[in-house]
């Protein structure tokens, strides 16, 4: 009788005032609104980057994603043994990590830097070459950013280096500062971003080694660092610091 008794208890939410259900239930529509927007948010990054990667496939000009060299740590278990045997050269390992990969990760909303790894360029020229090729990069990406900017500003269109806050050449490394009002929420963000400033990095490259008005004693360099890049093509995969702050891609030619 008491277990019958139980199925019945009074509910009390119903007692409450209407203004008081109206408060509370617009705060649960909000929250499932949000949880909505979030996963449309992440499969339609998801569809943007595969379409990416089979456009892409293959073109040296351009960072593409190696999908044979993925690790099993970046594949993850139970899928290795699918991936080995079935996976296609394009993004079959997107479709068998879908709901893994657009998940948000609260860990991901630290990240403000990507490094792309060179080779120790400022140990292998002179310091006032060094400081010259540094100095003439950086300013031109600034002026290449600022334009953009402009642009999307007076145009009303969008801009898509509208998330970049700085970008730096370093004695190994070139690093890409992100805005505080970006916020990385899932992996495919992290895969996205790494691709897209991949190709910035290498479309700015491409103009300074031919741009007259530059030193020509220092081009070589420039082509030389452009070379390198163009050539270190396929992304492999990526790990984040211990500090959780910074991406580290990693490429093979």
């Amino acid at each position: 009788m008491k277990a019958m008794e139980s199925l019945f208890k009074k509910n009390y939410l119903y007692e409450l005032p209407d203004d008081i259900h109206v408060i509370i239930y617009k705060k649960v529509y909000q929250d499932t609104l949000a949880n909505i927007r979030e996963k449309k948010e992440g499969i339609n990054k998801f569809n943007k980057l595969q379409a990416y990667i089979k456009d892409n496939h293959f073109n040296k000009r351009q960072a593409v994603w190696s999908i044979f060299l993925c690790n099993r740590r970046d594949v993850g278990d139970p899928y290795y043994k699918y991936f080995t045997y079935y996976a296609d050269n394009e993004t079959d390992f997107l479709h068998l990590n879908k709901s893994k990969l657009i998940r948000y990760n609260e860990a991901y909303s630290k990240i403000r830097y990507i490094d792309f790894s060179i080779y120790p360029i400022q140990d292998r020229i002179p310091s006032d070459n060094f400081n010259y090729i540094k100095n003439t990069f950086e300013q031109y990406i600034h002026i290449f950013i600022s334009l953009k900017h402009y642009k999307a500003i007076t145009s009303g269109t969008s801009n898509k280096y509208r998330n970049f806050n700085d970008v730096k050449l370093l004695r190994d490394k070139i690093r890409i500062e992100f805005a505080d009002t970006y916020v990385f929420r899932c992996p495919i963000d992290i895969y996205s971003n790494i691709l897209e400033t991949y190709n910035f990095i290498l479309c700015i490259l491409d103009v300074l080694s031919v741009l007259p008005e530059y030193n020509l004693d220092y081009i070589g360099d420039i082509g030389d660092l452009r070379d390198w890049f163009a050539n270190n093509a396929f992304f492999r995969g990526f790990r984040v610091n211990n500090k959780g702050d910074t991406i580290v891609p990693s490429f093979s030619d």
